[in-house]
């Protein structure tokens, strides 16, 4: 028996939603959910889940290692010992939406490896691939505006906590709110792209409708997708 070869055109880059087949045909159907990171810190902390679940997630991690202290002296905090601690930022509860993404700076051919195929495979049993990512960030955009919701997206950049956290921490002052497209190296394997939107509520979730996305999307069970080789196109 010879293997199915799946082969889709894709405009820009791959972007993949794995997810329950319920879901992704809500998806395809145009709803757009997103969730608090707050979820995804809960989630850790119910079920000590770390392939989804992220105590970290909108935070930033400063190892006992960096030898670092705090200083805070509107609250008479001096020369605090930072000692494996998650800070607190101003968007660690910002709403995302998260994929699975292969930055096309970075790649040739890409397989997924069999740890992944395992977790994916147990909690999601259908891969929804966006076959042109312009249009289909345009139907954000314009979903998101309709509603008066600020959308921003880009690929998540995985730092080592033993040794990037503490410039990373001084990079996002002037701008913290980047924080939340920012996981600690251990995450890398996700691989995520993400679309992001302020919080300022402070409510689970968010959702609003972008409209029937069949004619740029495909679906296929996620097992035959975790299978399979993704290159480059060709010409």
């Amino acid at each position: 028996m010879k293997d199915i070869v799946y082969r889709t055109t894709i405009k820009g880059f791959p972007l993949i939603k794995f997810q329950t087949k319920d879901i992704i045909e809500k998806t395809v159907g145009g709803s757009f959910y997103m969730n608090s990171l707050r979820y995804y810190r809960e989630l850790y902390e119910k079920t000590g889940d770390e392939f989804i679940g992220d105590p970290c997630e909108g935070k930033i991690f400063i190892s006992e290692r960096l030898g670092a202290q705090l200083s805070i002296p509107e609250k008479e905090i001096y020369n605090q010992d930072l000692k494996d601690v998650a800070l607190s930022t101003p968007s660690e509860n910002d709403f995302v939406f998260c994929m699975f993404a292969i930055n096309p700076n970075n790649f040739d051919d890409f397989k997924f490896f069999e740890e992944q195929c395992e977790k994916i495979i147990s909690a999601y049993d259908t891969a929804l691939i966006i076959k042109d990512v312009y249009e289909y960030c345009k139907r954000i955009k314009l979903g998101a505006e309709k509603q008066n919701i600020e959308i921003n997206s880009d690929f998540v950049k995985y730092y080592d906590e033993y040794i990037d956290a503490l410039d990373l921490f001084l990079s996002l002052q002037n701008g913290i709110e980047k924080v939340v497209f920012y996981k600690r190296k251990k995450y890398s394997v996700q691989k995520e792209y993400r679309f992001t939107s302020p919080n300022p509520q402070n409510d689970l979730y968010l959702k609003f409708d972008i409209g029937d996305i069949s004619d740029i999307s495909v679906q296929l069970p996620s097992k035959d997708l975790l299978n399979a080789i993704i290159s480059k196109r060709v010409e």
